[in-house]
């Protein structure tokens, strides 16, 4: 079974999967930065309103 169909069947919950949350100011320090050095990161989500 595919993650999409897990995420819409139920089966995982798309706020398992996101590992830390971001303000559009934090993109290149706390998001790709973290992505490279930290592999333990899956999705890191970016909010404009953060």
């Amino acid at each position: 079974m595919k993650r999409i169909d897990q995420l819409a069947s139920g089966t995982i919950k798309a706020d398992e999967l996101i590992t830390k949350k971001i303000g559009m100011n934090e993109i290149i320090e706390g998001g790709f930065e973290t992505l490279v050095k930290e592999k333990n990161h899956v999705i890191i989500l970016v909010s404009p309103r953060e």
